[in-house]
């Protein structure tokens, strides 16, 4: 399970603002374009990088697949 609570992360602008999320699945795939986020939020969510604001927990391991 993965649950994001009010989280915020930003560099110079904001990834993530006040974002709430909680899932159920045990697999997810994160798609988009490039520069939209996504390699950032697997950091977070494999606690390399530390959000400004709210809580992460994640009950299980993050992978990255090119």
């Amino acid at each position: 399970m993965y649950s994001f609570h009010h989280v915020t992360f930003k560099y110079d602008d904001y990834i993530l603002k006040d974002f709430t999320l909680d899932i159920k699945e045990k697999k997810i795939g994160i798609t988009g374009n490039n520069g939209v986020g996504k390699t950032t939020l697997l950091r977070l969510m494999n606690g390399e990088l530390t959000p400004d604001a709210g809580e992460i927990s994640i009950n299980g391991d993050t992978y990255f697949v090119q």
